[in-house]
């Protein structure tokens, strides 16, 4: 059979163009659960492997770290070989370089594909409007449109048992402003009243998620919305008393049950029975019992998402009394994971990234700040900038690192960065 250039070209358009309608349905496939962002994940980092073979350019032209993101990468595959469960080990560790090349293809088809951000954005507008009127629905009712009940006081919407839609809003919130800003910034005057409408949506659906990481996440977002991006804080500024007001009183008359978890619950959780938990008990004994693990192989580490492995073992058991023995699948910290799983080394590493990340964010941020000029791109760069400080920051209880879904989220804004970064 006798293949044609024409025939190889559509082939090559056509796959482009399923990788491009994929990545603006990448927002409701990440409500679907981890099987379609995982598979797009794949496809992507299949597509970026093929076009810098086809181009003869290497991935470390879009940006230098990626070198010392795949090195990382092969440290984890070698730890993961050395350690008591291999097998475990790697299932997370052989292939976590996709998430590097998923950025990559981020990066490609932004630059090649104009109406993209256009339509990524419209899909995460969309998105958040159906899990707001979800979830309002869910927290009346006590279940959903497609009847899924609320997980006791907390809403979930389509994430049923999982309790990630304040973690899904408030870890994509910044990227979808930032995207706002960069596409219609000329237009805020004629947008600004929906904007404030957004974000009073954003703060209620985290808030009645139940979720205090994400909540605290919004909270960041709205003091960035305020103090540094101009073209919009002038606007929210006049109107932040009307917003908080408003707020307040939806929270409100929606009942206790979100009141009494993120302020009274998360107060007496630091401090119970005259005793001193780092969050709560049960985040305390998690953590010290992470710390326990981690001496037994301080300089490498036990290997990646192998705390669950060594944590069901009898002389940890003291530590999980709370929850009937049963430990927990992973440590609920980052940096506390990649201490124990990754070992000093590594752990090190990240400690230095995110200071120099700290760095540089809070320089572009104050010298913004500070300048007399106004530009739509900066302060897209600073909502992305934001948006991956949110996934960087060290000092709040965490999901699984190694989790496919919750790594789809932290690799997401980092394409845009690559994108956006030549401009």
């Amino acid at each position: 059979m006798i293949i044609k250039k024409s025939q190889i070209f559509n082939f090559h358009l056509n796959f482009i163009y399923l990788i491009s309608f994929s990545l603006i349905l990448m927002p409701f496939f990440l409500i679907s659960g981890p099987f379609l962002p995982d598979l797009t994940v794949v496809i992507c980092a299949i597509f970026a492997i093929y076009l810098f073979f086809k181009s003869g350019k290497s991935l470390f032209d879009i940006h230098p770290y990626l070198f010392i993101f795949f090195i990382w990468c092969i440290y984890l595959i070698i730890i993961s070989l050395s350690s008591i469960y291999p097998y475990k080990s790697l299932e997370s560790s052989l292939f976590y370089f996709r998430f590097g090349l998923f950025a990559c293809c981020i990066y490609y088809v932004i630059n090649n594909y104009e109406n993209f951000l256009k339509y990524f954005t419209i899909s995460i507008l969309i998105s958040f409007l159906i899990l707001f009127i979800d979830g309002i629905l869910q927290f009346y009712l006590g279940f959903n449109s497609i009847g899924m009940l609320k997980p006791s006081s907390r809403v979930s919407s389509f994430f049923g048992e999982e309790l990630k839609l304040g973690s899904y809003i408030a870890r994509l919130s910044p990227l979808l402003f930032g995207l706002i800003i960069f596409l219609y910034g000329g237009t805020i005057k004629k947008i600004g009243f929906y904007l404030i409408i957004l974000l009073i949506i954003v703060n209620i659906l985290t808030f009645i998620s139940g979720e205090r990481a994400a909540f605290l996440y919004i909270v960041f977002l709205d003091l960035f919305l305020i103090f540094f991006i101009k073209s919009i804080n002038i606007y929210l500024r006049k109107n932040y008393l009307l917003i908080t007001s408003f707020v307040i009183l939806i929270s409100l008359s929606l009942g206790s049950s979100p009141f009494q978890r993120m302020f009274k619950q998360t107060m007496d959780n630091f401090n119970s029975n005259d005793q001193f938990f780092i969050f709560s008990e049960s985040h305390h004994n998690i953590y010290m019992s992470a710390i326990e693990i981690y001496k037994e192989k301080i300089y490498f580490g036990i290997g990646p998402k192998n705390y669950r492995n060594y944590c069901v073992h009898d002389k940890y058991s003291q530590y999980f009394e709370f929850n009937q023995g049963e430990c927990f699948s992973h440590p609920h910290n980052n940096y506390l994971q990649i201490l124990l799983e990754t070992g000093i080394f590594s752990f090190i590493f990240f400690i230095i990234i995110f200071g120099l990340f700290i760095y540089y964010f809070l320089k572009n941020s104050f010298a913004y700040f500070f300048s007399n000029s106004l530009s739509y791109v900066k302060e897209y760069k600073l909502l992305l900038f934001l948006s991956i400080f949110i996934s960087l920051f060290p000092f709040i209880p965490t999901s699984n690192f190694f989790n496919n879904w919750i790594s789809v989220i932290y690799f997401l804004p980092v394409g845009f960065y690559f994108a956006i970064k030549e401009s």
